[in-house]
């Protein structure tokens, strides 16, 4: 049998920890896996993250990331019993999905984890800011202005601020706002 015909003896696996533990508890499996010589059983870690747009106490737009499946790490790995038991003995780690308790772990398909990281992949590489043009209809979030609508009528990319006309009382009133101080018309905080 050559290589390319042989199986491949690595499958995915998911691993249970305590939720915001991940990252500590994949560290440690790597660090326990060197230690005991079984570091070559393990190819890959996976934690799967995406970006998400919020507003601070400032009132300004940061970019966060988030786990998108908090409490799992999944793992590639020729999963042995020197291993599994490795994993299994990791401070915050509850052991490994299975479907039944005390079964067989779970082995995940090729196909299911490359959605999974081309889920990921796109979260993490997407642009979080929305896109506003001259000319479009925006709603002010706040401010003494905040809950009004009004048009776009400059951009200043360079600052990312807008000139935007606001009409109260039947009379026109431009404003120079900031990007997280505006929002498109029907959209989401």
């Amino acid at each position: 049998m050559t290589a390319a015909s042989m199986p491949d003896k690595f499958k995915w696996y998911i691993i249970q920890t305590y939720s915001k533990a991940e990252e500590k508890s994949a560290d440690k499996i790597k660090e326990d896996a060197e230690k005991s010589g079984l570091a070559s059983s393990i190819k890959e870690m996976y934690l799967p993250k995406e970006r998400f747009a919020t507003i601070n106490t400032l009132g300004k737009q940061v970019i966060k990331e988030r786990n998108i499946y908090p409490g799992y790490i999944f793992i590639h790995c020729d999963l042995n019993a020197h291993l599994h038991n490795l994993i299994q003995n990791v401070d915050k780690v509850s052991g490994f999905l299975t479907i039944v308790a005390g079964g067989k772990p779970v082995e995940i398909s090729p196909k299911e984890m490359s959605g999974i990281k081309t889920q990921s992949e796109a979260s993490m590489t997407k642009e979080m800011k929305e896109e506003f043009t001259v000319g479009e209809t925006i709603e002010i979030r706040d401010g003494t202005f905040g809950g009004f609508h009004g048009t776009i009528k400059d951009v200043d990319n360079k600052q990312k601020v807008y000139q935007v006309e606001v009409t109260i009382l039947g009379r026109p009133i431009m404003v120079s706002l900031e990007e997280v101080n505006i929002r498109k018309v029907g959209g989401e905080e």
